[in-house]
Formats: structure tokens, sequence, C-alpha cells
């Protein structure tokens, strides 16, 4: 069978990295209080690094696709393989997620939310993230691994990995403490020969924006491996989570007959457009919106401009989605204004906007 594919997932302009090695002397160097594995007479197998994966902060996909990797490739890699992988993960967790884990919210890598472990990636420098890509292929080559780079759909880069030609298996005399069983064909797995991985495909959307209508948005998916496009039902499944209510959605597709593997893509569903109800000018100078309710946003944007076509805006912020009029002073008397409003859900540090809503002018006292 041919063993390929996944390695993990990296951000090159965040960070997440699969597996490698840390050089002898930096296991050395650890102190009492460091992460590094001490190396002797232990045997770690494929459960031992991906938990160490997941202790030093490296998101759940991540985490899964090393699993998934190491699964399929475990013959070529011996236990001391093992323990320089779970020497490279708590390397990277001293030097970089630790400090800032502590820093920005005053807790270990281990213990930080999926949300929170993106944020960790977000504040690392370009500097750290360019020389993570260096460690990451060195110590890649050094293990018969060869990377390849890819971006999935928030910018975050993914890394791939397969044997090189002339990685050898490896005789190992207490197993890698990892069999497949009934369990591993849901990960989209079997025992029987795959065409190719699910992984590597490129899924495309019809769009990565739905407005919410309080049922199920699925945009129409698109799948190709290699150039050629797959068929749905036959080489794959597709399963939508979250793809209601204003927010981020995804979609997975999973490898089905021939193919193996998953791979998940993201969506956003926005607000309902809204309307403007009532635009007056209650006084000198200032101007007062009106407009509906929308129950599943986080909050309003309204913009103001002299100018129809909204060249130069002014934006403001209501951010209680029960609060739907907002009074803007400090305009100019006797000018005539534009105004649009529409409504966003907040994600983390992302406002996900609906469509802004039909413009009212109005000219000020």
């Amino acid at each position: 069978m041919k063993r390929t594919k996944i390695l993990a997932a990296l951000s090159a302009a965040a960070m997440a990295v699969s597996m490698a090695a840390v050089p002898a002397q930096a296991a050395a160097a650890s102190d009492s209080t460091s992460s590094a594995v001490v190396m002797g007479a232990a045997s770690y197998d494929i459960i031992d690094v991906v938990n160490a994966f997941k202790d030093a902060g490296f998101n759940s996909l991540n985490v899964n696709n090393l699993r998934n990797f190491l699964i399929l490739n475990d013959d070529y890699f011996s236990d001391s393989d093992y323990a320089d992988f779970i020497d490279f993960a708590n390397e990277i967790k001293d030097l970089y997620f630790a400090p800032l884990a502590y820093s920005l919210f005053y807790k270990t890598p281990a213990q930080l939310s999926e949300s929170e472990r993106y944020d960790v990636l977000d504040n690392l420098s370009n500097a750290e993230k360019d020389a993570i890509d260096k460690r990451l292929i060195k110590v890649a080559e050094d293990h018969y691994v060869l990377v390849t780079f890819d971006y999935d759909a928030n910018g975050y880069t993914v890394v791939y990995g397969s044997m090189r030609q002339g990685a050898s298996k490896k005789s190992k005399s207490s197993g890698s403490g990892y069999s497949f069983d009934d369990d591993d064909e849901d990960w989209g797995y079997s025992k029987s020969s795959k065409s190719g991985s699910i992984s590597k495909a490129s899924v495309s959307l019809s769009a990565t924006k739905l407005i919410y209508n309080g049922s199920a948005r699925k945009p129409a998916v698109a799948v190709k491996l290699n150039g050629k496009k797959l068929v749905k039902g036959r080489d794959y499944t597709l399963t939508f989570k979250n793809n209601i209510r204003p927010g981020q959605a995804t979609v997975t597709v999973t490898g089905k007959g021939s193919y193996s593997g998953s791979k998940t893509v993201a969506y956003y569903i926005a607000p309902r457009t809204l309307t403007i109800r009532k635009l007056s000018s209650p006084a000198k100078y200032k101007i007062k919106a009106v407009w509906n309710r929308e129950p599943v946003a986080t909050g309003y944007n309204i913009q103001v401009s002299a100018n129809s076509g909204f060249g130069s805006v002014k934006n403001y912020y209501v951010k209680n989605n029960n609060t739907v009029t907002k009074t803007i002073s400090g305009l100019t008397s006797g000018r005539r204004y534009f105004v649009r409003v529409r409504a966003y859900k907040q994600i983390s540090t992302r406002k996900i906007c609906g469509k802004f809503s039909a413009v009212k002018k109005i000219t000020v006292k």
C-alpha cells in the first residue's frame, strides 16, 4: 500500500508544526523545569507523540493530521524517532507557545482553548515563523520526510508530508504501541489500497459567505485531486457543521471508495440585510438613524458620508444588538449626508458583516 500523506499543519502566516527532531544538545541543555524528553531506555509510541503535540499547544486539526500520518507510516519510525518528535514538540512549546500562552492568557499551552491556540499563533513574529519553517524542513529531511505547503480557508499554512525515496522500514522489538482496529475506519482510512487522500485535494466552494435565512446554508462544493474531478457519493461525502446561525461554518470532505483522508474548509454565514426605518436631524449638527433589529447579530455598523459613493466615510458601531438607534453629532449644518447600516457577527477578532442597507440621505439642521 502506498504510504503517504498528512504530516501535520503548520502556520507560516501563524504557525502549526508537524514532526521533527531536536538536537541532542538542546535536550541536554534543558534544566529540571524544561519539558524536553529524557532519552534513555523508555519506549515511545504514536499516542505519546500525539499527546506531546497536544500538550505543546497545537490545534486539534494539526494533532489529528499528525496522528493520521504516523498511523499510515508507523513502520518507518522507531522508538528513538518518536522520542525525537516529542523533543521537537516540547522545544517549540518552550521557545514559542509557552511564553505567549502565559503572556496572553496566563495559561500553559495544554490549558488553551482551540481559539486561544490560534491567537497564540497569530502573535508569533514573522522572524519566528520563518525560523520554524526552516527548522521543520531540515528536521523532516533528517527523517526521510518530504514536506509540501498549502493554505487553508483562513490563510494558515498546512504542511503535507510523504516518505522520501530511500526511507526504510524499521525493525521494532516491542512494536509501535499502535495497531489498526475498527475505530480507524472512522478516520477515513482502511486496510485496503487507496487511490489518494482527500487531504491533498483542491476543494472549492461556490461562495465563501452566505446570508443567514434561518435554515442550513450549504454552498456547492467541487473536489479535484491530481486534476481529476471527484464525484460526490462515490468518491467522497460531505459533512456540514455550524451552518445555520451567523458565524463560521465548516464543510468536511471525507474520502470514500478509492479515496481516504479528509479535508475541512471554512466559510461564513452573515446576518441579514437591515432596513433604515427612520432617518432624521433632531437638532443642529446631528442626525439620528433607526433600523430594524437583527436578533442573531452581535451589533451594527453605521456608515456616514458626504459622498453618495462613500468615498470618504466615518464608521460608527453599536455593540448591543438590542440597540437599534444611533445619534451622530459633530456634522456640518446645512450639509447633505448619506447613511447606510449593516449587522455583524463577532467571531474572536473577526467581524462577519452582512450587506449594507439601502442608502438614505438627509440634510443636517
